[in-house]
């Protein structure tokens, strides 16, 4: 079915994200998403995430990073 079509987008969002902002931010803003929603915190939405992806990289990439995952 379509769940590959989804595995792949996935896969190439975060590629791009990657492109964008390095390893080093996007394992950074991974690290602070884990600490700031683990137990008992409130169960995080794919918005959470983002948000940390867009609070860890320049503004002016914003508008790029938004157009990846919205």
């Amino acid at each position: 079915g379509n769940t590959n079509v989804a595995y792949y987008k996935g896969l190439l969002a975060m590629y791009q994200l990657h492109e964008l902002i390095g390893e080093q931010k996007i394992n950074t803003a991974l690290r602070t998403f884990l600490q700031h929603y683990a137990f008992p915190h409130r169960p995080p939405t794919s918005k959470d995430l983002i948000h940390e992806f867009l609070r860890i990289s320049e503004p002016a990439l914003h508008k790029n990073i938004r157009k990846l995952f919205l």
